[in-house]
């Protein structure tokens, strides 16, 4: 009983919850580019429809629970044991799946998008209500953020994993320009991929960033052998199912890009469905 009552009243992290508000949780754990934007675009949804995100919620319009808490961008569901509102976040790997399989006789999701169908369909096999409404929140970054007068100055560019080192060949090297996912300087981050011809990458938010700024790019598994169900996600959502993947950077070198995907329609659905009730039906009244 106390786990039901309580669970909610801390974050992701396990820190005590902004009370009677609607709580962002995003992974904090390390500096990551795609985990960085996840507040970037929340605030950008809320100015588009006129809602202030850190405005208290009225305790009498709330039946259940005085605190909220929403999960985007990221491969963030199973962590925490709060109950959550979703809408972009995905599954990245079997044991995540596992973790939601098992939370789901106490974890209450409320949906409306989530990153991909395979994420859906574990959701589906868990139980929950999972609506067909697939994207990653980081699609929006092009309505958020437009680069100005930024010219291609390379013609390959890699993004490693946030965590990820280069330490192959210099030949390979001095043919690429590197670009690191562990910043929280978005803008500049997506600057020098938009410099870019073609990104090869084994960052998701690479791929996605670089896609969505109308940047082919490789995926690159060295490195991601065990988190693979997260890129196929991403290119399911996008009707994309014979996948070209490159074992290596030096083999990701000379590939051909895949097609890039028309993303007006999932900027679209992401839009309509994005959760702004959460805080409508909870605010308290102006005195």
């Amino acid at each position: 009983m106390k786990r039901a009552l309580f669970r909610n009243n801390r974050s992701m992290a396990g820190k005590l919850s902004d009370k009677d508000r609607v709580n962002l949780e995003w992974w904090q754990e390390a500096v990551n580019v795609g985990d960085q934007l996840s507040p970037v675009i929340h605030m950008w949804m809320c100015q588009k429809f006129g809602v202030d995100p850190r405005r208290k919620m009225d305790n009498r319009r709330i039946s259940i629970h005085r605190t909220k808490h929403v999960m985007e961008l990221g491969s963030i569901l199973g962590m925490g044991e709060f109950d959550a509102c979703v809408w972009g976040s995905g599954i990245h790997c079997e044991e995540s799946a596992r973790v939601v399989m098992e939370q789901r006789k106490f974890r209450k999701y409320d949906i409306r998008a989530v990153r991909g169908p395979l994420t859906g369909f574990f959701l589906r096999a868990a139980g929950y209500e999972c609506p067909e409404v697939y994207g990653d929140p980081a699609v929006l970054m092009p309505l958020c953020y437009k680069p100005q007068n930024v010219l291609k100055k390379y013609k390959l560019a890699y993004v490693g994993h946030y965590d990820q080192t280069y330490s192959g060949d210099e030949d390979v090297s001095e043919r690429i320009h590197f670009i690191s996912a562990a910043t929280a300087d978005y803008q500049n981050f997506i600057n020098e991929i938009v410099a870019s011809e073609i990104v090869l990458s084994s960052s998701l938010h690479g791929i996605i960033l670089a896609e969505s700024y109308g940047v082919p790019a490789v995926f690159v598994t060295e490195g991601m052998e065990q988190e693979l169900m997260k890129f196929l996600d991403w290119y399911y959502s996008t009707d994309r199912y014979e996948i070209k993947k490159a074992d290596s950077l030096k083999d990701g070198i000379g590939m051909a890009p895949m097609k890039l995907p028309d993303l007006n329609r999932m900027q679209e659905g992401l839009i309509n469905s994005f959760p702004v009730d959460l805080w409508k039906n909870g605010y308290e009244e102006e005195k």
